[in-house]
């Protein structure tokens, strides 16, 4: 950091050197630009202390008045990020760090820009680009550095603008009487600092670029695989067939383990992975069972790091030495998660590769092209930024990891690289970005731009684009109903943006939830006759819904199990069931999903929601050649009051004489299902909070009962012992160690016994009648034991088996009733 500020501060010293020119009037009319024509272009949001994102700089132009003839107004908000140290480090002359981007949306004769700031020094830089943010060389460029105190006295280096801040809120710069000609303003922070607002004058040299060729129409997704959870390879799959589709956290150490190489020499192990798990066995069952399964595939393996673990949550390049530096922008860093994601596709993808193209550890089977796993997706939560600098991807980070990982970057890095090279139907998601804002839909953005200007096909190198949401009031007290964080509408902001520029992408929500201990920041809270687990089901149900009217593609909550039943941290009881030592119990959440799976599995649910003041109705339609309710119904109150209505919901025209009402229902995976009479295509119903379904075609049916407890499979030591303890003896007679079945944990007898089994899941620990101590009292005895020349004697500790020595000084043992004493030979 401090040889990038040194560098920035010869070129000001270079540039500035003398007096700054008399800012004369603007030679060009101002543009009328709105926020929306600003984004951030490396990918953060606003820190604690900040103010206001890069829309800030364009979001009071009318107030903003006509700076370049002394008429600028006082604007109010103010572009400042805030105080993380690492937003402002950036590699001299790479354009990293805190950016605001203006896109004036085609190419512009630009003859004057100003900009107002009110107080303390600014220190960055301001240039204009034609083609690209991420053009190497701008059309034109100015390097600020303001210090000035609050005495109104400048400090070294050279500044600029004299007396902008406390005696001249405004500062310009008369760039060309005739124009450069740059459709991209950047405004980088080289530390922080705030701007109230940017004036831009100049004129259109063109007309903006056309509209994208129409694509086909957005088709609604089937509602089985819509509804997702995510979930462990450990967790059982009667748990996981609540849902149809399951998002799969996979950790490359897993497959690249302790002692492997990284591509091109991995020695990749799947069945069973360097963990001792049988990946090959849960994707199959998962198939098998009709569940469509996406890996996310997250962390780096120890070939990257090796004995550097600090860096094992770091970027996962090829080589730890450009962290730091703009090579994390460049593909070829990621040619090593590149050839392992080859490596996934191939063999769980639906194209087989030849063998000769596997990278196999010996004694894995060759597998290939066997069409388990649905699709991949590359790291998650990229921009997660609470870890620091290193692990955080800015957007043109994470472009290049994906275009290496999609095609090996259009096919220039190595062979066997890239998803799409193993198998082109592979479904590619970019990491799941925390957070569905306008700041992520910025961070895709910036990804598209540099899509178009580094890749010749200028595509988006991926299928999916990927977001998580949590509904909170405050992030320290409460989780918020899907309805008070605008959920709907914060889904319709990311559809939106993908049939405007993206239409053949998928857009898919793939966190969001809410816990139910009454600890977390994150709860659905108990209210009225609605305990915790009902708040949380009925919320999930309600967001899915929301999100199926948004037109996304995929919805996966957070998450399968709890963490554990009595945490109180966020996520820790977001789970659709009771953590693993309570069995993975379903709470009513799991039941509740598990219902809306079975009524919904084979409908669409497209189109806008009916709304009736606090009224919401969606309508679901069956996919004529599947089977099942030809249409259903849900319904719901969009509140937290406790409230019903009785009301009248339409049936799109049946002539149906009787629906089944399905309420939703603990203990019940059908939920509770009667009859209701049909009356002009429609039934009179109570609608509550708790989401309601109405089906028509399909006859009710009894309630499930509780699902069967979950029995946990045996350990591989325990294969044919019975269930509790056994001797585990070794093929050189007994020992000490007894297993415990079903879990397969191991333990030892005490005081240095052997285990004795009765063939029936009972031992007893005997003494050993080989031991020093057989016969003896508590206390120390002298052995017999022979000792090496030049060793003093030993000696046992009883009960137990301890052997110590007398000390070299005194090395000759003798027996003194129950101790002994250590004397000369």
């Amino acid at each position: 950091p401090e040889m990038a500020l040194s560098c920035f501060f010869v070129a000001v010293a270079a540039i500035l050197a003398g007096p700054p020119p008399p800012i004369v009037p603007a030679a060009m009319p101002k543009l009328i630009l709105g926020p929306e024509n600003a984004f951030g272009l490396f990918g953060v949001g606003v820190s604690g202390g900040g103010a206001n994102d890069a829309r800030a700089l364009l979001d009071e132009q009318a107030l903003a008045g006509d700076p370049s003839s002394g008429k600028g107004g006082n604007v109010v908000t103010d572009w400042f990020m805030g105080y993380v140290t690492w937003y402002y480090q950036p590699e001299c002359g790479q354009g990293e760090g805190v950016t605001a981007v203006i896109d004036l949306g085609s190419p512009h004769l630009i003859s004057d820009i100003y900009a107002q700031h009110k107080n303390g020094a600014v220190v960055g830089q301001i240039s204009v680009l034609a083609n690209s943010p991420f053009d190497e060389t701008a059309v034109w460029t100015v390097l600020v550095n303001t210090s000035q105190n609050a005495q109104k006295q400048t400090t070294a280096p050279p500044w600029v603008c004299g007396g902008w801040g406390w005696a001249t809120p405004w500062c310009g710069w008369n760039i060309s009487k005739t124009g450069v000609l740059g459709r991209y303003i950047t405004v980088q922070a080289i530390q922080g600092f705030d701007l109230g607002e940017v004036v831009v004058y100049g004129k259109q040299a063109s007309p903006p670029p056309p509209p994208p060729p129409p694509s086909p129409p957005w088709r609604a997704p089937l509602m089985g695989p819509f509804i997702g959870i995510n979930s462990f390879v450990t967790e059982p799959l009667a748990r996981q067939t609540a849902a149809g589709s399951i998002r799969e956290y996979h950790d490359f150490s897993w497959d690249e383990g302790d002692g492997d190489k990284c591509f091109p020499s991995e020695s990749a192990k799947f069945n069973p992975d360097y963990s001792g798990f049988d990946s090959d066995d849960f994707y199959n069952r998962t198939s098998s069972a009709g569940i469509k399964t996406h890996v996310c595939l997250q962390g780096r393996p120890t070939c990257q790091y090796a004995s550097n673990a600090s860096t094992s949550g770091d970027k996962c390049v090829d080589d730890n030495s450009v962290l730091g530096t703009a090579r994390t922008s460049d593909p070829r860093s990621y040619s090593q998660i590149a050839g392992h994601l080859f490596q996934m596709a191939a063999r769980w993808g639906r194209k087989s590769v030849p063998d000769t193209s596997l990278r196999l550890a010996a004694g894995q089977p060759k597998l290939t092209g066997v069409g388990w796993v649905e699709g991949l997706e590359v790291r998650n939560e990229p921009n997660g930024g609470w870890h620091g600098r290193d692990p955080f991807m800015s957007p043109a980070e994470h472009a290049a990891l994906l275009s290496a990982c999609f095609d090996g970057h259009e096919s220039t890095l190595p062979a066997l690289t890239g998803i799409r090279n193993a198998d082109p139907s592979m479904l590619v998601s970019m990491g799941g970005l925390s957070g569905a804002t306008q700041v992520a839909l910025d961070y895709v953005k910036v990804m598209r731009l540099w899509f178009q200007h580094f890749r010749k096909d200028g595509k988006f190198a991926a299928d999916v684009l990927n977001f998580h949401f949590y509904c909170n009031d405050d992030q320290t007290s409460k989780g918020a109903s899907p309805e008070e964080c605008m959920f709907e509408e914060v889904a319709l902001n990311l559809s939106a943006w993908r049939d405007a520029n993206e239409p053949t992408l998928q857009v898919w929500l793939t966190e969001f939830g809410y816990d139910t201990s009454p600890r977390s920041p994150n709860l659905a809270p108990a209210y009225g006759s609605f305990d915790a687990e009902d708040v949380q089901g009925m919320w999930l149900i309600r967001t899915y819904m929301y999100l199926a009217a948004a037109r996304i593609d995929r919805a996966h909550m957070f998450m399968l199990a709890n963490v554990v039943d009595d945490g109180g941290t966020k996520f820790q009881t977001s789970g659709l069931t009771q953590d693993k030592e309570h069995a993975y119990t379903p709470k009513k959440s799991w039941y509740f999903v598990a219902t809306m799976s079975s009524v919904l599995a084979n409908t669409t649910c497209a189109g806008p929601l009916t709304r009736k003041d606090d009224l919401r109705i969606a309508k679901c339609v069956r996919v004529q050649s599947l089977g099942g309710a030809s249409v259903v119904v849900v319904a719901w109150m969009a509140t937290k009051t406790g409230q019903s209505l009785s009301t009248q919901l339409d049936l799109g025209g049946t002539t149906a004489k009787t629906a089944t009402l399905i309420e939703l229902w603990p203990n019940s995976t059908v939920g509770n299902q009667k009859a209701v009479p049909v009356a002009s295509g429609a039934v009179t119903v109570t609608v509550s909070e708790m989401p309601i379904f109405v089906a028509v075609g399909v006859d009710p049916v009894p309630q499930s009962g509780p699902v069967p407890p979950i029995t946990p499979a045996p350990a591989a030591d325990c294969e044919g012992l019975p269930v509790g303890l056994s001797c585990a003896n070794s093929t050189s007679g007994p020992t000490g160690n007894f297993i415990m079945c079903p879990d397969g944990t191991t333990e030892e007898c005490p005081d240095g016994g052997i285990c004795m089994d009765h063939h029936n899941g009972t031992i007893s620990c005997v003494a050993d009648p080989t031991s020093p101590c057989t016969g003896k009292p508590l206390g120390l005895f002298c052995t017999d034991a022979p000792t090496q020349p030049g060793w003093p004697d030993s000696y046992v500790e009883c009960p137990g088996v301890l052997t110590r020595y007398c000390p070299i000084e005194t090395p000759k043992c003798s027996q003194v009733g129950t101790t002994i004493n250590c004397g000369p030979r």
